[in-house]
């Protein structure tokens, strides 16, 4: 069986709480939707979700402890340090998420989750992904990551081709088998012991140096990375840019918003 997990963030990080819960649900849609029905959908929140989509397929999982905001931190200056483009909010959000991500992947593991992927609370996977992963997971014991896929800037109904390296922009991008998934202590308030998923730019390295394994890249666009107005993301501010690059580049991968597209990944919106 495979696993997704989807990490939701606490109702004091968000902008506009029954939106974020509104994308949740178009997420849970879209891998609802899978053509491999073998598969099962965790999601780990603080604050429970408003208007819950009931399923057999979604499991909702209170994450059993407590917000920390960034003073709590144990190596928060280090990680300011490390990463100069990273504000205090910024280090705050990502130990919250990276914590969810692996709370659900250890209880998938628990579980005997062959293959898990966590998928952010507000972007679409290709109904093909499980089914794909399914017929190819005995000749692939490690995983694979999602190297083409699509922005989707909700606000201009437009699509962009990312054709590489998605795995470095997007954090939704890596199935692993799950022998990879590490086991931490949720007590240890230190970024660097729950950044496993999170440093997402970094994961498939670190694989190969830790497990001296590779990771593969799905060889279809298998993902959707949505830009909305209240997402936390730093892509928007470079796919504003005014660079005659940026501008050529935006026409150039500009998709129309079709139909296929939408049924490919189930968008609703």
């Amino acid at each position: 069986m495979f696993a997704f997990i989807v990490p939701f963030k606490p109702k004091r990080n968000s902008k506009n709480w029954s939106l974020d819960c509104y994308y949740l649900n178009n997420t849970l849609e879209s891998l609802l939707h899978q053509t491999n029905q073998e598969f099962q959908v965790f999601v780990v929140y603080h604050d429970e979700p408003i208007d819950k989509i009931r399923n057999s397929k979604i499991t909702y999982l209170n994450f059993p402890h407590n917000y920390c905001v960034f003073d709590e931190i144990t190596d928060r200056e280090a990680a300011l340090r490390d990463n100069t483009y990273l504000s205090k909010k910024d280090v705050e959000y990502l130990f919250d998420q990276g914590r969810k991500q692996l709370f659900g992947a250890q209880y998938a593991k628990d579980h005997e989750y062959e293959f898990i992927m966590c998928v952010d609370a507000d972007d679409y996977v290709s109904k093909n992904l499980v089914a794909f992963v399914n017929s190819h997971k005995n000749i692939n014991n490690t995983g694979w990551f999602v190297n083409k896929g699509y922005y989707y800037v909700l606000n201009q109904k437009v699509f962009l081709r990312q054709p590489y390296s998605m795995n470095t922009i997007c954090g939704s991008t890596h199935i692993l088998h799950n022998h990879l998934i590490p086991s931490v202590d949720f007590g240890n308030l230190k970024l660097g012991v729950h950044d496993f998923f999170s440093n997402h730019g970094y994961l498939r390295t670190l694989i190969k140096k830790e497990y001296e394994e590779e990771l593969k890249p799905l060889p279809f666009y298998a993902l959707i990375y949505t830009i909305t107005e209240i997402n936390w993301s730093m892509t928007p501010n470079k796919l504003k840019g005014s660079s005659i690059y940026n501008r050529a580049k935006y026409l150039i991968r500009k998709v129309l918003f079709s139909a296929p597209i939408r049924k490919r990944f189930y968008i609703s919106i």
